[in-house]
């Protein structure tokens, strides 16, 4: 759902008083599965109700769950046959009733006022006496992991943890969100980057280092202070160091082994909201926005902004508000006549030739081209055939909410529909949102997937017109 150019949360409500009388656990356990991961659901007594009202945010899933006793299994088999594309940790915060929790050879109960973790990754058993309700987030387990800094491990699962001190913070900040997503869905979309920092900084809370608060929680910390003063120009390592009350080597060494110094960790924090900023905000100066994120002037903006993305600040509103997917970020064209228009524009192959255009002004991706062999297969397989294959790939690679080893699923070549999303910057979700404005951690619609596949079969054609050779054998099918 969108509102005034913001991707605000998503949300989904089960309930079995929607179930035909007599099929309440078949629409139980079919919700549970959508909800969370695949799993055995058993009621306990002879009649049953349930309820989920979840939220679906960029990085991160937030339920609202209550239900009657059940027990719940997942096994070995049920993650193997599984459709998920990731493994996901769930932090679940116990509001009323008990739960025990199985996993990883420990036992655990969890009581109103505690919280217990498991792993969709591994074997678990559930199992609730009585009537219960918990607020439950779902996060990627390897992003939170290494959010946190902390290597992967079983040492939090099965373990019930008293929501106190700084813990429970954290809980209460989880189970207020849960509690009025719904009602106030833009105050919960301004609340989601802190969320994501929040879930892994919990991880941190709940297994301290010897020498007490780890290091990733003070380098959530550290960000935090970042995050609350970007708009300062003056901002520099000695004023974080002294808001955080530690020394500069203190602050330089909290982001060791992270990739990132700390100060180029604050430009990438400020050129994170200057893109929310030029996607959400279409009339607001550049100038305004290079300001506003802590800029110096709009040429220190420009020169960062152009060395991280590839392109200007004002290439990429355009790309996310004059293309044709990026102007609604659901992908849903409006209503109407004028929906029709939209849709038609986004197919122009003038509206194409402008957006191929544009990305080849990226050094990066101006260095693709299609090769002899690949060349070859267009000429003689035609574009029916290779534009049937680009829908193919781009339903199974690019278009699930969470497309597996997103970032890495595009092989280099080898198929022409390959080259080409490098060269159309079409080739995991991050180079999508960044260069043509499809936010991430939605599954595209088919006026996105159409969009793609336009752009890429444009660019093969260019491509293939521009390099025509002599007629050779054709070359082995690929598919």
């Amino acid at each position: 759902m969108t509102q005034d150019g913001l991707v605000l949360p998503r949300l989904t409500s089960f309930s079995t008083r929607r179930a035909p009388r007599g099929n309440e656990v078949d629409y139980w356990r079919q919700a549970r599965q959508e909800a969370y991961v695949s799993v055995r659901t058993d009621p306990v007594g002879s009649t049953f109700k349930g309820e989920i009202n979840l939220a679906q945010y960029a990085d991160f899933r937030l339920s609202t769950k209550r239900a009657c006793p059940e027990e719940v299994r997942r096994s070995a088999s049920d993650i193997a046959q599984g459709r998920e594309n990731e493994e996901y940790l769930y932090i679940a915060f116990q509001l009323s009733g008990t739960l025990l929790v199985e996993q990883a050879g420990r036992q655990a109960i969890a009581a109103p006022g505690s919280m217990v973790i498991y792993d969709s990754a591994e074997p678990f058993f559930l199992s609730a006496k009585g009537d219960y309700e918990q607020v439950v987030l779902e996060l990627p387990a390897d992003a939170a992991f290494s959010l946190a800094g902390m290597n992967r491990s079983h040492d939090l699962l099965a373990r019930a943890f008293d929501c106190a001190g700084a813990t429970g913070a954290v809980a209460a900040f989880f189970v207020n969100l849960a509690q009025s997503q719904e009602a106030d869905r833009l105050g919960a979309h301004h609340l989601q980057p802190h969320a994501t920092a929040l879930g892994a900084s919990l991880l941190g809370l709940l297994a301290p280092g010897p020498c007490g608060m780890p290091e990733s929680l003070r380098r959530s910390k550290a960000v935090a202070y970042m995050r609350a003063h970007l708009a300062d120009p003056d901002l520099d390592a000695e004023t974080i160091a002294e808001g955080l009350h530690v020394s500069r080597r203190t602050l330089f060494r909290l982001f060791e082994g992270t990739g990132e110094s700390a100060m180029t960790h604050l430009r990438s924090l400020r050129l994170e909201r200057a893109r929310l900023l030029l996607r959400t905000q279409p009339d607001k100066q550049i100038s305004t926005i290079a300001l506003e994120t802590g800029f110096s002037s709009a040429v220190q903006f420009y020169r960062a902004f152009r060395t991280v993305t590839g392109m200007t600040p004002g290439d990429y509103r355009e790309a996310h508000v004059t293309q044709g997917p990026a102007a609604r970020a659901d992908g849903t064209p409006p209503a109407g006549p004028a929906g029709r228009e939209e849709r038609s524009a986004a197919m122009d192959p003038d509206r194409l030739d402008a957006s191929l255009a544009r990305i080849t002004r990226i050094p990066f991706r101006a260095k693709f081209h299609l090769r002899p062999p690949e060349r070859e297969y267009v000429a003689f397989r035609g574009m029916d055939v290779v534009r049937r294959h680009a829908r193919e790939l781009i339903d199974a690679r690019l278009a699930p909410a969470r497309p597996v080893k997103d970032g890495r699923q595009t092989p280099w070549g080898g198929h022409p529909v390959f080259r080409a999303q490098h060269a159309t910057a079409t080739c995991c979700r991050t180079c999508l949102q960044i260069n043509h404005g499809i936010p991430k951690g939605h599954e595209l619609s088919e006026r996105e997937r159409q969009y793609v596949v336009d752009l890429i079969c444009r660019w093969i054609e260019n491509e293939a017109r521009a390099g025509r050779g002599p007629r050779q054998d054709p070359p082995p099918a690929l598919f």
